[in-house]
């Protein structure tokens, strides 16, 4: 049989992680995509699955998070420290916050 080609299957995205919660008053969102082409040699599929996009949602506003060599999260707002997941970075950015709003996106300008 012939093997299946790229665009076959049942698509090119896999979640690790999501979450959407009420945390402290505030709403927490957030997702760590792994997104892998269907038709991509296993070896790629690995090298891929090492770096999955994420996206953290404090409120409605994006906080930036990245991603260490260790696995761990660390986000703008507690820079310093490291999470083991996207909801405890998320959740410590709040305690962090307190009653403050993240800033909205800045406008990138050429």
């Amino acid at each position: 049989a012939p093997a299946p080609g790229p665009g076959s299957g049942s698509g090119s995205r896999a979640t690790t992680e999501e979450f959407a919660e009420m945390y402290r008053g505030r709403e927490i969102r957030g997702t760590a995509t792994v997104v892998v082409p269907a038709g991509a040699p296993a070896d790629d599929r690995v090298a891929v699955a090492a770096e999955p996009v994420t996206e953290i949602r404090i409120d409605g506003r994006p906080l930036h998070v990245m991603r260490r060599a260790d696995g761990t999260y660390l986000s703008d707002v507690r820079h310093y420290e490291s999470y083991p997941t996207l909801l405890e970075t998320a959740r410590a950015a709040v305690d962090e916050l307190g009653t403050a709003r993240l800033a909205p996106p800045a406008a990138h300008h050429m």
